[in-house]
């Protein structure tokens, strides 16, 4: 939970003469979790004893939290629930300060306070505070479904007091139709709020905002919905002349907006169809004849400059290449490896390597990882029996969906397809 501290009110300067209490209760504000100060003071008068200061909470039994009498605290009498929370502030009694300081503030602490100051041989001076307590935490968006047409996502919002309301919000801020939040109030009696959304239609990012009116606070955090680069064929090694289709997508299949770019050795940064590439629509780029030139790493980028996966593509000038998928693959599900000559050939033996060392032999030229692991990634390569070797590619394996927090307030949740 992520706690701030506020104090409202200034200090109370209560005049001496006949027993009373002064005005009505003022009010301070405090966060649960974090300390606060409930304000009392008295004026410079011509006795120069120190009062007996006692701090009492209405409705507590026993009332008294803190008690101050000939120069330190007694603690016979102080409620167990304040225990070590309560204290003055040494430095401020020469200044007649009596404030009191109350630690990690528990919701049940709200009520009305009692300062009295009492002399030996003058009437007692009563100054009346009300706590508020409030309870506020960061929202979590996370992703509970992610399937071709649609996502559906959750927000929820642990500990706030008092009840806030809940809403989603598309990327350009308007208010996106969701189910109808879910409200629970736990034992310490926090609202814990949850709220589901499927989007169905495009959107780049989606907000959870979490507002509670009558104190004016407001909690936010994003998820991004970025492009995934596509490459068809799907592998990332490739023979000269061969056609390669890159394309953007995401998980809403929206492509508005986003364009193939790539590094490559020999021309740099460079977006599709600016000396390499031609456009077929504006979130696919078509390599028509493929040269060794063109090997580099290839993304698709947003016009806000947001970024896509990478993919490292290779085009070989080896008699062999190894076909192997460009994306990284979802642990659990099956790979196969293919390893090809440029020219046709029969009755060989194919080799295959992962990190330097063989891992399976063939006279097919395929591979299987029938359910793919972590311990799976790694580089790989083939050989087939007189020919030379291809290169190596690296085959990632991760789960479908990946968190990163970015700044110190958002977390965001990139979804690979």
């Amino acid at each position: 939970m992520s706690l701030r501290f506020h104090l409202v009110a200034s200090l109370l300067f209560c005049c001496s003469g006949a027993s009373s209490v002064h005005g009505p209760p003022q009010q301070v504000l405090a966060f649960a979790g974090e300390d606060v100060i409930l304000p009392c003071s008295f004026n410079v008068t011509a006795r120069n004893d120190f009062p007996t200061v006692e701090w009492s909470k209405e409705g507590l039994q026993p009332d008294v939290i803190f008690l101050y009498r000939d120069g330190c605290e007694t603690y016979e009498m102080k409620n167990p629930d304040f225990q070590y929370r309560t204290s003055l502030i040494v430095k401020e009694l020469k200044n007649r300060n009596v404030s009191l300081r109350i630690s990690s503030v528990r919701l049940s602490d709200e009520g009305k306070y009692k300062c009295m100051k009492l002399w030996k041989d003058a009437p007692r001076e009563i100054t009346t505070v009300t706590l508020v307590v409030v309870a506020v935490s960061e929202p979590k968006l996370s992703v509970v479904s992610a399937e071709s047409g649609g996502v559906t996502l959750q927000c929820e919002a642990n500990c706030w007091l008092p009840k806030p309301e809940i809403s989603l919000l598309d990327d350009q801020g308007n208010i996106i139709p969701a189910e109808e939040p879910r409200r629970v109030r736990d034992d310490s009696g926090c609202y814990i709020l949850t709220r589901k959304v499927t989007l169905r239609d495009a959107t780049k990012r989606v907000t959870c905002r979490v507002h509670q009116p009558e104190i004016n606070l407001t909690r936010t955090t994003e998820i991004l919905i970025p492009a995934c680069l596509r490459v068809t064929p799907d592998r990332s090694q490739f023979s000269r002349y061969d056609l390669i289709s890159l394309s953007c997508e995401d998980t809403l299949d929206n492509s508005t907006g986003w364009k193939v770019k790539r590094n490559t050795s020999a021309g740099g940064v460079r977006h599709c169809s600016s000396s390499w590439g031609s456009l077929s629509s504006d979130a696919t780029c078509i390599i028509g004849n493929a040269y060794s030139p063109d090997s580099g790493v290839y993304w698709c980028e947003s016009e806000d400059g947001e970024r896509s996966n990478a993919v490292n593509i290779t085009i070989s000038e080896l008699t062999v290449i190894l076909e192997s998928p460009a994306l990284p693959v979802s642990e659990g599900t099956s790979v196969t490896l293919h390893c090809k000559a440029v020219m046709k050939l029969s009755d060989r033996k194919f080799t295959f390597y992962k990190d330097g060392h063989v891992i399976a032999s063939s006279s097919t030229g395929e591979m299987t990882i029938h359910s793919a692991s972590k311990s799976d990634e790694g580089l790989y390569k083939c050989a087939i029996s007189g020919e030379e070797e291809s290169m190596e590619s690296w085959l990632a394996v991760e789960a479908q969906m990946v968190a990163e927090r970015r700044g110190s307030n958002d977390v965001i949740m990139e979804i690979i397809a």
